[in-house]
């Protein structure tokens, strides 16, 4: 497969153009929404996109397996369609349990898990597995070979539709079931337009053979999807057991900005270099460099916006919501950390898959699960709410050892510029920290 330099920068400008426009409309959204809801509302409906999250990681089935038969395509689509139905009934499951846990055995549940409507949002909810796993293969095919211009489209226009009925419903009724549509109406709306602008069509298909390829490349990468959402899902589930509704709701605010950020990293990684990757694995040396080229771009931009963010964090809530949400401006100062330490990772991984090391990721997310279960409580217990946000933060640089220790094994691995980049990054941090320590100790 050939990518040439405008294939890959037509590629970027689509995700980045798209990616933009989506973020901005849902930053719009969100701001008109949370003049017309409680923070208590977006605390709960937290832990439900904790769930959609969840069933987003865990529907695709296998990811760029480069075959391309009518009998491969049709057993995958079959696999992700029975996945979505096994999803569908495990939310069912938690829902009715904790409708039973409220009101048959009336356990004394955390401020979020009492609410008495969230059983019967996960019912709602769990819709979005069937839109999932009946979905066409074409995003992941056209992926592969950077066509992304109907893709990011359609992207943009179920995040438009599911703001527009959001809006409409919290104007007339400013309840936490507008919220929850709009997750619902995306993923509807998605799943429509992915089947009727592509031709690529599927049937039910059962090869034994294919079966086992597919398991054998993705079992790894299917792990790692499970540990993945520990690492990234964590906080919110620790927090839903130790504070209120209306706390969560706040930190989901700062939560959401960051992961703007987090998400162009990510989506760049995957969408665009990885292919750029692809390409580059015939000659090793050839691919050190794309390698470091890649992470140098990345790794300049994310410090850049985190030095941002951690400087002005506080002015941007205060200007952006209203007083009930200013503590969110410092609790985004803590979460910028995240994004260098996501940069690094992210790039180290896709380059690692190109060379088909699938396994490295399962074991990254395995120490940054673990890492972040005993983080967590342990940060809590010594410095409260602002120890947790902190662990979370610095919980994806945890386990760039490991991927670091896999690039050297394939002769990526530069060990002269990774010391150069992480002194200069120790550099700034310890700069960054002494300027805000004082401050940061106040509000927390």
């Amino acid at each position: 497969m050939n990518l040439n330099r405008n294939k890959i920068f037509k590629a970027g400008f689509w995700v980045l153009a798209a990616f933009g426009a989506s973020q901005i409309v849902r930053l719009i959204g969100n701001l008109l929404a949370t003049r017309m809801l409680t923070p208590d509302i977006f605390g709960v409906v937290a832990i439900v996109w904790v769930v959609l999250h969840g069933i987003n990681m865990f529907s695709d089935v296998v990811r760029e397996e480069k075959k391309d038969s009518d009998d491969f395509y049709n057993t995958v689509w079959t696999m992700q369609m029975a996945r979505g139905w096994i999803l569908f009934f495990i939310i069912i499951l938690f829902g009715l349990t904790l409708y039973l846990l409220q009101n048959e055995f009336s356990v004394n549940l955390q401020d979020v898990y009492s609410n008495k409507q969230l059983p019967f949002i996960l019912f709602a909810v769990s819709v979005i597995a069937i839109f999932n796993g009946y979905k066409t293969l074409a995003p992941g095919i056209l992926s592969r070979k950077l066509k992304r211009g109907r893709l990011e489209f359609i992207e943009l226009v179920s995040q438009i539709c599911g703001v527009i009925v959001m809006l409409v419903w919290a104007f007339l009724s400013p309840t936490i079931w507008s919220l929850v549509s709009a997750g619902i109406i995306s993923a509807g709306v998605n799943f429509l337009l992915t089947n009727r602008m592509f031709d690529i069509r599927h049937t039910i298909k059962w090869d034994k053979k294919v079966v086992l390829k597919v398991y054998h490349f993705g079992k790894w990468i299917f792990l790692a999807s499970a540990l993945t959402y520990i690492a990234q899902q964590g906080d919110r589930i620790f927090f839903s057991l130790h504070v209120s509704a209306e706390k969560i709701g706040i930190y989901s605010i700062a939560y959401m900005l960051v992961m703007v950020v987090v998400t162009v990293i990510e989506s760049l990684s995957t969408k665009v270099w990885y292919p750029v990757f692809c390409n580059a694995t015939v000659e090793i040396s050839r691919l050190s460099n794309k390698y470091y080229k890649v992470r140098l771009y990345s790794q300049t931009v994310s410090l850049l916006v985190m030095l941002f963010l951690i400087l002005a964090s506080p002015a941007l809530i205060d200007f952006l919501y209203d007083s009930r949400y200013q503590d969110a401006g410092w609790m985004l100062q803590i979460l910028a950390f995240t994004l260098f330490g996501t940069t690094i990772s992210s790039v180290s991984k896709v380059c690692l898959t190109a060379l088909g090391k699938t396994k490295v990721q399962m074991q990254v997310m395995l120490v940054r699960s673990v890492a972040l279960l005993i983080m967590l409580p342990m940060m809590y217990a010594q410095y409260g709410f602002i120890g947790a946000i902190l662990a979370f933060s610095i919980n994806p640089y945890i386990a760039i050892p490991v991927q670091f220790f896999w690039l050297s094994r394939v002769k990526v691995l530069n060990l002269a510029k990774e010391m150069f980049t992480f002194m200069s990054v120790i550099l700034f941090m310890v700069i960054i920290y002494i300027f805000d320590y004082y401050k940061l100790l106040n509000v927390g």
